[in-house]
């Protein structure tokens, strides 16, 4: 069998058992969504510091930071509306919902940006 076969039939498992896991430890222990993202964000710094001292750390220019965070807000704010989807409703159909992402990928890159299929 294929090594990446493995690997694509894996992450989906995986996500199904993260999803689970976000609603019982936003349910059951953290109550709050801005909480429980922060905690989700602080997670990867040390990841991150990790990969600068891999491969070098240069101090990017001041604009560039300026998009870094921007960007990096831009893709925590959806957490929190996930954690406040899962707190009304069960995985099962916030997941669903979640997987239009595509769909809204597509529709937005082709309107905003003029990308083709």
């Amino acid at each position: 069998m294929n090594s990446w076969l493995i690997f694509a039939l894996l992450a989906p498992v995986l996500w199904g058992f993260s999803n689970v896991l976000d609603c019982a430890i936003r349910r059951e222990f953290v109550k709050n969504d801005t909480a429980i993202t922060f905690f989700l964000a602080a997670t990867r710094l040390p990841l991150l510091i990790v990969f600068f001292i891999i491969i070098g750390f240069k101090i990017p220019p001041i604009n560039a930071v300026f998009f870094i965070l921007l960007g990096g807000m831009l893709w925590m704010l959806p957490f929190i509306l996930y954690y406040k989807a899962i707190e009304f409703e069960e995985p099962s159909r916030v997941v669903l919902l979640m997987q239009t992402a595509p769909i809204f990928v597509l529709s937005i890159s082709f309107f905003a940006i003029g990308e083709t299929l």
